[in-house]
């Protein structure tokens, strides 16, 4: 588009009243946009991933976040990460892979690590706002997006998230077939920006990702890379690792779980937070862990000797 004879709009020129005529400087020139996000990363309309191994705690973590959203009362401490701030919503959470019995388990051990949760008024909003479907498995298909018994669109209409747990549940492609995949996340992209409701699919990591301790890398998704290149943001979760747990002066290492971003196209970056999981239930509470200063210091001294001497 013209912007105006030798650059007339960048000496001030004020611009028409509906700025039609000139969209891309009045861009340039109007106040910034805020961007409204539903999760830290993840914006209103946008599609977005959380990665992690098997039994890691994704399921637990996307329940808590959609009760947060739900109720406005913050389970994950997210608000404030990278500019974040918790915005109540509806949301529905559709569970493929656990019955009925197993997600009201998870619900029955949230409200009680979460007694805020049990106050009527608070109750009220999770059902007014929060709804949770089990076994849909075969009941929709992001790759065709035929339904089977589940409209997603009608579904998204009027909610502000929508969690798939899981993806590979979700369609019925091969996961390491780039188009396919490339496919599979263009619809959910078009049923985000149809409904104005993001989309969270939660993911399982490459077993590379895994054993090379990896799952803080883009790559760490398992199949097509068009899965994490097409998608505007991604997150992992992954279980404290032996030289962590060393330096935190932690004993059992498998009761914390580090989540964080691998892939952030807007908003700041997003800093990893630690999850303690509840024995018992496997609920996730934040927890602040810093290195342990003994253990630092020891290990000052293996590698240069109580005397300061540098050890060959």
């Amino acid at each position: 588009m013209a912007l105006g004879t030798n650059h007339e709009w960048r000496r001030g020129i004020k611009l028409p009243a509906d700025n039609k005529a000139r969209p891309v400087a009045a861009a340039m020139l109007g106040p910034r946009p805020v961007i409204d996000f539903v999760l830290p990363g993840l914006g209103v309309a946008e599609v977005g991933m959380l990665v992690a191994p098997g039994a890691a705690g994704k399921s637990f973590w996307a329940l808590q976040a959609a009760i947060s959203i739900a109720t406005g009362i913050d389970l994950l401490k997210l608000d404030g990460m990278g500019g974040y701030r918790l915005q109540p919503g509806r949301v529905l959470y559709l569970s493929m892979e656990d019955s009925a019995e197993v997600v009201k388990g998870r619900l029955h051990d949230i409200a009680n690590t979460f007694p805020t949760l049990q106050r009527l008024d608070v109750l009220q909003a999770i059902d007014d706002n929060l709804t949770i479907i089990s076994g849909t498995r075969g009941d929709f298909d992001l790759l065709t997006m035929a339904s089977a018994g589940i409209d997603l669109t009608a579904c998204a209409t009027t909610r502000r998230l929508l969690i798939l747990d899981t993806l590979s549940m979700s369609h019925t492609g091969d996961e390491n077939k780039t188009s396919e995949m490339a496919a599979v996340v263009g619809n959910a992209q078009r049923l985000a920006r149809s409904t104005r409701c993001s989309v969270l699919m939660l993911h399982h990591a490459a077993k590379s990702a895994v054993l090379n301790g990896q799952m803080d890398m883009q790559q760490s998704a398992r199949g097509a890379t068009a899965l994490v290149d097409n998608i505007r943001c991604a997150f992992f979760m992954q279980s404290m690792t032996e030289e962590e747990a060393k330096a935190m002066g932690v004993s059992d290492r498998f009761a914390y779980v580090r989540y964080g971003s691998t892939k952030l196209n807007h908003g700041s970056h997003v800093a990893p937070l630690w999850y303690q999981k509840q024995t018992g239930s496997g609920v996730l509470v934040a927890t602040d862990l810093q290195p342990n200063t003994k253990a630092k210091k020891q290990k000052t001294l293996e590698r240069h000797g109580a005397g300061g001497e540098l050890i060959l």
